[in-house]
């Protein structure tokens, strides 16, 4: 099953079957890094919580399988305000 892309601003949450995803902020990859701008995100679930930093195109495992990948981050001309693009594919439809 394709999942639906869902925009998830900044402080806001997203939550599902066993887990819950946030989005913390972003930030600026060093050039090292691929220099790119990453959406720092919260994973819950049962078994605990973590944070991952994902640029566009980028995927992290959810708890009880699935994923979740950005497709673009967003930020505003004065850098305040940042959303994210992101398509989650829980366990059940993985």
């Amino acid at each position: 099953m394709t999942a639906a892309p869902e925009l998830l601003r900044q402080g806001a949450q997203r939550r599902g079957p066993g887990f819950s995803i946030g989005f913390i902020g972003s930030t600026l990859r060093p050039s090292a890094a691929g220099g790119a701008i990453a959406a720092r995100l919260g994973i819950a679930g049962a078994e605990g919580r973590s944070t991952v930093e994902l640029g566009a195109g980028e995927s992290a495992a959810l708890p009880g399988g699935g994923s979740v990948r950005v497709i673009e981050i967003f930020v505003s001309p004065d850098g305040t305000r940042t959303a994210a693009a992101i398509e989650v594919v829980d366990g059940r439809d993985a």
